[in-house]
Parts: C-alpha cells; structure tokens; sequence
C-alpha cells in the first residue's frame, strides 16, 4: 500500500526577494497535515516579502528526510519539550 509522509502544515516559500538569512539550528516541532506533531530542526529563516520563512527539516516513514523553506505560522511552529533551550519557552515567537 502507498503512504504519502506527513509534510508540515505551513505554505511553501517562494524565497522571492528574500532577505538575509540567520542560521539557527533549533529543535522544534512541526504540526503536520495528518494531524501530528512530529520532531524537526528549525535551520535558518530570513524576512521574506510575504513575512517570516524558515528553513525546515524532518523525517518522513521510516527514514526519508526532507528539507523545505515554509512559510512561518506560529500555530503550527513550536519548540520541541525534550530539547529545550535559553530562550526558548512556549510557542515561538519568532523562529
């Protein structure tokens, strides 16, 4: 049977006019379109025409990895519980 992985439930980016970009590499999750949270790494993100995008990587069933820049939506960002760090509390602010 075919499976589709979840993917992130955030709009793809265009990365049209994109400003520069700030690396951070933090633990998240990521609300995914099959209703899940499922643990990501919050790469980089920059100050797009349409508002924040981030760079985001995760794992599909059962290693596949994917990588894409979204567009920020901080209903469906959050930091990850196990991997918290300073300055990280509750939803992201700003990723």
């Amino acid at each position: 049977m075919w499976h589709q992985d979840p993917r992130p439930m955030l709009r793809s980016a265009t990365l049209d006019e994109a400003g520069p970009q700030r690396f951070v590499r933090k633990m998240i999750e990521v609300l995914c379109d099959d209703g899940t949270w499922r643990p990501a790494v919050l790469e980089a993100w920059h100050q797009g025409v349409l508002g924040l995008e981030c760079q985001i990587s995760w794992r599909g069933y059962p290693t596949r990895e994917y990588t894409g820049w979204y567009g920020y939506r901080k209903g469906s960002v959050r930091p990850r519980p196990d991997a918290r760090e300073p300055g990280i509390s509750g939803a992201a602010e700003e990723p």
